[in-house]
């Protein structure tokens, strides 16, 4: 057995951990008070305070081995003991905030305020400094032992470079700040016991052990304590005590029993939730899941509060620790959803939630997903995860394929929780564009990439529910009654009704299903044809309602056509009078008045609608028609995204690229210069540049070929395009121009500014491309010493400023 687990210790200072004597330090007496030598070595490494404490422990241990030596053994000690506990602190330094030193910090500012009171100057600077020293004092006086307590984690970061964490402090404020206090008393006439005397010697002992013997000296205990079968409160005290970050995360990663939960609960409750830098206890919460889920659910529980102070990353970690647990974490997991975590660990019960096999879900999984869908923060930052969870939602209505049967209340409360959460969404305002920037809802999918928007997302999860109940065959007004229940009328509405219709025609039109096929029929028809009516009287239609309209009229029985028109007829309104559309005209045409928005929607509808409807409203079309043309066929889209085209101004590439093959670089851009585009009154000079230089790029090898002729075939503007085209293409790998190099940069210092161009801007920009390839020549050891000072001497210095100040 281990000698600290054969020591019978009082329990207020936990297990000891001092061991027989090692042979290399034979000058310490053997025995169960002896100091190990690893011990003795670490202490004397931390220089002369360390060595005080050393020669001060093995006084206490030859007091305590031989009492009967001594008149008062007991009182020498303690007294050997508080100055080790003392040298050992010593060891830190005392450059640390402490009561003393606030207490002094009030102390001189209310001096210095009563001097400036005295003196009769302002006191507000002081005034202001002593109520802040106050400040520090009170929460100093609330912070018992921080001195020691920072001491000590001074010294943890230097042994160890880890800080000490919550429960580390708790060990350090429990243990040396107790040591400190108790052994004093001996020096105000307190006499000492020897059971306390030897508890606090051991105690002291042990700990400095924790401070200065490596990780690895003291493994062997830290394992003997993991794996034992039955701890007592003692152990749990000993690993109350740890001081070393380091210690008690090797503790956890391998602790086995479950006993250890309900001690360190009893004794040190902090050394099992997360602290700063993480929650080392996680591995052996992890272990005892696997044994006994429920226990460590309701210890979470129970927790929770405590967890939560600690900021979201413990809460998440808490998240992250149930995964798995099912069912049984779905009221914690609702908690945590309710504390306002923030978004990461929201995103973490989504991931739970979203694993949970359709068959473990529950009413209680509901309300949690509810509670993540209902949160704005989750639906805008995680409205991809949102489209998910929903999608989610929809599949656990029909287990396997199926609906649920009637006892199953699950699937009744999917139904109207998907229905409260889209009313929900379209609180905010903006989510009415959301959906309008669809231009048809059945083109969006939950699966396998939601919307990056979660009100559309929202409105498919409740259309995808109501299509699978249909294939099902789920009534029609069982379906449509969450919906009409839960979301106010108006157009959103209407259309996702108008899109349900659509995409249930076939299955409530099903001639293999003869038993009801006449009352699925009925009822379609029956919501479909006032929903008509409806849906030609809202604004800005899009493709699925003209869809549905279109299908309606194609479709219709003869018996109901009747109603149909006249529920269209009354939804776009009265048509307006034609002189009402002669005086639009003219207006339009004298300052481009817009024409009414119920004009813009009956000229959108127009393709689907039949003639008998569409009689009265003939001469707005015809107008309109002839102002912007036929209207679509479907109403196109709110936004649409085209590809960027480079049209070059309307200049053709292709035909200067066929005259450069076929005649040459310098005669295509000879007709490149000269070229212009009927009907366009902007300069060209700019798409000349950019059409050229794409053209170089396309074909260096072809355009380096000639570059004096091309030069003297060019403008300005086209000049400096085409020497920046082929010094890039140079400086590139390939496509290469080939080996001309040399003789494109003699042609380039030949190149002169057209007198007629614009010379504050084309001639500079030559200047830069020929400037640019000087550089270039100079780089690949090209000899310039005839061209470039020529050209620098007839045009670079006379045109620059610079220039002008030195001579040539």
């Amino acid at each position: 057995m281990h000698p600290t687990m054969a020591l019978g210790t009082p329990e207020r200072y936990g297990g000891p951990m001092s061991g027989n004597t090692h042979a290399s330090d034979s000058e310490l007496p053997s025995g169960p008070l002896a100091i190990e030598s690893e011990l003795a070595t670490a202490l004397r490494a931390q220089g002369a305070n360390g060595e005080r404490a050393l020669n001060l422990l093995r006084d206490a241990q030859k007091v305590l081995s031989g009492p009967e030596q001594f008149a008062a053994p007991y009182e020498v000690a303690q007294s050997c003991v508080r100055g080790a506990v003392d040298s050992i602190l010593k060891i830190a330094g005392s450059n640390f905030r402490g009561l003393r030193s606030t207490q002094a910090a009030v102390i001189q500012r209310a001096k210095a305020l009563a001097d400036a009171s005295g003196g009769g100057s302002t006191m507000d600077a002081d005034l202001s400094g002593l109520v802040e020293a106050v400040q520090e004092l009170r929460a100093e006086e609330g912070n018992r032992g921080g001195f020691r307590v920072r001491q000590v984690a001074d010294l943890v970061q230097k042994q160890t470079g880890r800080e000490m964490g919550g429960p580390e402090r708790q060990a350090a404020l429990d243990s040396w700040h107790r040591f400190y206090d108790e052994a004093s008393a001996v020096l105000h006439g307190s006499a000492g016991s020897m059971l306390g005397t030897l508890a606090m010697y051991q105690a002291v002992v042990a700990a400095a052990s924790q401070l200065f013997l490596s990780l690895p000296v003291r493994a062997q205990r830290l394992h003997e304590l993991a794996v034992v079968e039955h701890p007592t409160k003692a152990l749990a005290r000993e690993v109350a005590t740890m001081t070393d970050p380091r210690a008690g995360a090797f503790f956890f990663r391998s602790a086995t029993s479950e006993r250890w939960l309900e001690l360190l609960e009893e004794v040190q409750p902090e050394r099992l939730l997360p602290d700063g830098q993480g929650w080392p206890a996680e591995p052996y919460l992890l272990r005892m899941l696997d044994i006994d889920p429920a226990l460590i659910v309701d210890w979470l529980d129970d927790h929770l509060e405590a967890i939560a102070s600690r900021g979201p990353a413990a809460l998440g970690m808490t998240v992250w620790l149930l995964r798995g647990t099912g069912a049984r974490a779905y009221p914690l997991l609702k908690k945590v959803a309710k504390a306002d975590p923030g978004i990461h660990v929201l995103r973490g019960i989504s991931f739970q939630l979203g694993d949970t096999p359709v068959a473990e879900r529950t009413e209680l999984w509901l309300q949690v997903v509810e509670d993540l869908l209902r949160s704005p923060l989750f639906t805008q930052e995680e409205s991809w995860h949102a489209g998910l969870l929903l999608d989610a939602v929809v599949q656990t209505v029909h287990p396997n394929g199926q609906p649920r049967p009637n006892s199953d209340r699950l699937g009744r409360f999917c139904r109207f929780a998907l229905a409260q959460i889209l009313v929900q969404s379209l609180a905010d305002t903006t989510a009415h564009w959301e959906l309008r920037l669809h231009n048809d809802l059945r083109d969006i999918s939950l699966q396998p990439d939601p919307p990056h928007a979660f009100n559309p997302a929202a409105a498919r999860a409740v259309l995808d529910l109501a299509r699978t109940d249909a294939t099902l065959g789920v009534p029609l007004g069982e379906r449509m009654q969450p919906l009409l229940t839960k979301l106010p009328a108006g157009a959103v509405r209407d259309r996702i009704l108008a899109v349900h219709l659509l995409e249930s025609y076939a299955a409530d039109h099903d001639l293999h299903r003869p038993l009801d096929r006449q009352a699925r029929t009925e009822a379609w028809w029956q919501l479909a044809i006032p929903l008509a009516g409806r849906l030609a009287g809202h604004e800005g239609p899009r493709a699925d309602v003209a869809d549905l309209l279109q299908l309606q009229v194609t479709s219709c029985p003869d018996a109901e056509r009747p109603k149909l028109l006249t529920a269209l007829t009354e939804g776009l309104g009265p048509a307006p009078h034609p002189d009402e559309v002669t005086t639009w005209e003219a207006a339009f045409a004298d300052h481009q008045e817009v024409p009414a928005a119920r004009w813009c929607t009956v000229r959108t509808l127009s393709p689907v609608l039949p003639d008998q409807v569409l009689g009265p409203w003939r001469p707005v079309l015809t107008a309109l028609d002839k102002i912007f043309g036929p209207a679509p066929e479907r109403p196109q889209s709110v936004w649409n995204v085209a590809p960027y085209l480079v049209t070059y101004s309307g200049l053709n590439p292709a035909k200067f690229s066929a005259i450069a093959a076929a005649e040459g670089p310098a005669a295509a851009v000879s007709a490149l210069a000269t070229a212009t585009v009927p009907g366009r009154q902007e300069p060209l000079q700019p798409a000349r540049a950019q059409l050229l230089a794409e053209l170089v790029a396309t074909d260096p090898a072809t355009w380096a070929t000639t570059p004096g002729a091309v030069l003297n075939a060019s403008t300005t503007t086209l000049q400096a395009a085409y020497l920046n085209a082929l010094r890039q293409a140079y400086s590139k790998p390939d496509p290469h121009p080939g080996d001309n190099l040399a003789d494109l940069v003699a042609a380039a210092f030949t190149a002169r500014a057209n007198p007629s161009a614009d010379q504050d801007e084309t001639t500079e920009q030559l200047h830069q491309a020929i400037a640019a390839l000087l550089h270039l020549g100079i780089d690949h050891g090209i000899d310039l010493d005839q061209e470039a000072p020529a050209w620098l001497d007839s045009e670079a210095f006379p045109k620059s400023k610079v220039g002008s100040r030195f001579p040539r």
